[in-house]
């Protein structure tokens, strides 16, 4: 049917999307709803669950009309949100006991630290390292400091809810509450093994197995199917999962075993698919996705913490941000580059260095410009994704390309600096709803509905010549070898 469509909505850190999606992977009608970033210190990122909330309704009320006007009704929608963010709620009144504690938040790292973790037990059970970005330190930080939800946990009626948990509920109207195992491998609580809360790490941080949803193995469980209302029309909500999760959808079937595919957005993040049984090399995470379903595999996952939430904490402190045409510019300067420690969300994988005050390493201090310093920001993004690219490779996984999406991906020097320091060719995804995209082709093939989504891709050829770049990097990467030196003494 040629008005067949999947309604896909995603909560994001920035901003709440909905879209209409054919099976042609044709977005027909976009909304979109910015929501706002509460920080009191560098440490401390959270979002108001009401605002969220409201960005979420507003984007369907507007979908419904732009629906209505193509005589349009999705067969099916599906709901994707940042994995490691959630919030605290009374699971019998439904009464939210916190803000939403982003992913980026790590309030708990020094607490977290300080602890006797044995860290090769968490990267074997959970696939991760032991950091505050996930949910189980901050958990335990609320049962500790926060009146509402000691309350709560006194009278059992504690639940720590991800936020995609959260919101389809609040959608469905559904009283029970389920999360996908992709998200419950984002708490540091979950053995992705075995597929369930690790008795021994709730232990650990002081949380019980009542406190946390019902885990469900699969993104379409048809037992817990629900629905949404989009205008007078009820449409079931076949998929709850993380937003990384459908990034490998977008590379060709045929590439994947050789290619890893980058997502540049708030964060950055880089998946290679691996065998199943493979543990990953320290610094690197391991997560499953996709259990339970046909599309089931292991990936290596590196994360860096602050893509564009660097630059635009960069601007605001500013005071000024530059236009695309002047970003896109600046991009293509390659000379008097100063070296950016991009450290206030913390340093991820495979460093995965505490969170603290940037550092500026200049190679001409009179080069001190907002567009160079724009440039900086970037590169120390790319450095850190080639760190991890570097890890795969010599942990024994061939990588012969690159792809590539996300907001920050729109731009082509980002694309050509990521060719030219790795060597390696990057083929960029040209609909700029990376994971939206991979959801929704997941969802048609989850419906038995035959999914061809476009594959328009743009081929950024390395140039060799790029010596200054190489230059920088290196650089950076002997600052943050003193910075680990700093740290340790």
């Amino acid at each position: 049917m040629p008005n067949t469509c999947i309604l896909l909505l995603d909560q994001g850190g920035h901003s709440t999307r909905a879209l209409l999606i054919d099976v042609q992977g044709n977005i027909l009608a976009h909304q979109y709803s910015p929501i706002t970033t509460y920080s009191s210190s560098e440490n401390i990122i959270e979002h108001d669950s009401q605002e969220v909330l409201h960005s979420l309704e507003h984007c369907l009320n507007a979908i419904a009309l732009d629906a209505e006007k193509r005589q349009l009704i999705p067969i099916a929608a599906g709901l994707i949100v940042q994995r490691s963010s959630f919030l605290a709620v009374n699971s019998n009144t439904g009464q939210v006991l916190s803000p939403i504690l982003s992913w980026q938040d790590t309030r708990q790292h020094q607490w977290l630290e300080q602890q006797a973790l044995d860290k090769k037990y968490i990267q074997r059970i959970t696939g991760l390292y032991a950091n505050a970005h996930y949910g189980a330190s901050k958990m335990h930080g609320l049962l500790q400091s926060c009146a509402a939800v000691q309350q709560a946990a006194t009278a059992d009626a504690l639940l720590f809810s991800p936020l995609a948990s959260f919101l389809a509920q609040a959608i469905t109207q559904n009283i029970q509450c389920q999360v996908s195992s992709d998200i419950a491998s984002r708490t540091l609580l979950f053995d992705i093994n075995q597929q369930q809360w690790d008795s021994k790490l709730l232990a650990f941080f002081g949380i019980t197995k009542q406190q946390l949803p019902a885990i469900t193995n699969d993104y379409c469980p048809p037992q817990s199917a629900s629905t949404l209302m989009l205008g007078e029309h009820k449409i079931p909500l076949c998929l709850v999962a993380g937003d990384q999760s459908f990034l490998l959808m977008k590379i060709p079937y045929a590439q994947r075993l050789h290619s890893v595919m980058v997502n540049i957005g708030t964060g950055a993040f880089i998946q290679r698919i691996i065998n199943n049984d493979e543990e990953a090399p320290a610094g690197l995470l391991k997560s499953h996705i996709g259990s339970g379903s046909t599309y089931g595999f292991s990936v290596l996952e590196g994360t860096v913490n602050a893509a564009a939430s660097a630059l635009t904490l960069f601007y605001k402190k500013a005071g000024r941000q530059l236009s695309a045409q002047e970003f896109e510019a600046a991009m293509h300067d390659d000379e008097n580059i100063p070296i950016y420690i991009n450290s206030h969300a913390g340093i991820g994988s495979p460093h995965w260095l505490p969170a603290g005050e940037p550092r500026w390493v200049y190679k001409n201090p009179k080069e001190d410009t907002l567009c160079k310093k724009a440039v900086a920001i970037i590169e120390s993004v790319i450095f850190l994704l080639m760190d991890n690219l570097q890890l795969m490779q010599e942990s024994g996984h061939k990588i012969s390309t690159i792809y590539i999406g996300g907001g920050l991906a729109n731009s082509d020097g980002v694309c050509q600096k990521l060719a030219d320091i790795s060597g390696l060719t990057v083929y960029r995804c040209e609909e700029k709803e990376t994971s939206a995209l991979g959801a929704a082709k997941f969802l048609f093939s989850s419906l038995k509905r035959n999914s061809e989504t476009h594959n328009d891709l743009m081929s950024f050829i390395p140039n060799p010549s790029k010596k200054a770049l190489l230059r920088r990097y290196r650089l950076s990467q002997q600052c943050l070898f003193n910075l680990k030196k700093d740290l340790r003494n």
